[in-house]
């Protein structure tokens, strides 16, 4: 799918120097990192979901980079937001929705995360005028429930 904006590539190259390699796989870095997400902590959720979405030092899993990326994101971590919002786009380990997407890049705009405003504006004009009012309205429950009812 050709697009003229980045879904997620951007968090990759941002994030690669903080996931561990193949031969690093089973270090007490990554099962800390592992321990660390599991008690909840945004960054390590975070970059648990970068390891299963880009299959780096595990193995490639979109629907688990999914579920970490989404307690992060609840938690209000922008980069997992963003990269959230890419998933929705691409379809990948969650059914392709554009609403979804909005909502999630949107989030990440407000959080002043690089490049989710113009993700936001791409997928925007790509949206019916009724999901886009859908959209909206998901933001706004999303904002008011302090980030718990956003999908």
């Amino acid at each position: 799918m050709s697009t003229p904006f980045s879904m997620r590539a951007i968090v990759w190259a941002v994030m690669a120097f903080l996931v561990p390699t193949a031969a690093q796989s089973q270090s007490p870095d990554t099962v800390g990192l592992r321990a660390l997400a599991l008690s909840g902590h945004p960054a390590a959720q975070f970059n648990l979901g970068v390891m299963l979405d880009t299959g780096r030092g595990v193995a490639q899993d979109f629907a688990q980079a999914a579920h970490w990326y989404r307690l992060a994101a609840r938690q209000g971590h922008a980069a997992a937001q963003f990269n959230l919002g890419g998933l929705y786009y691409e379809g990948q380990g969650v059914a392709r929705d554009l609403v979804r997407a909005s909502v999630w890049f949107s989030l990440a705009a407000v959080a002043g995360f690089d490049g989710a405003a113009r993700n936001r504006n791409g997928v925007a004009g790509m949206l019916k005028p009724e999901d886009l009012t859908r959209a909206q309205a998901l933001i706004r429950a999303c904002q008011q429930s302090q980030l718990a009812d956003c999908d």
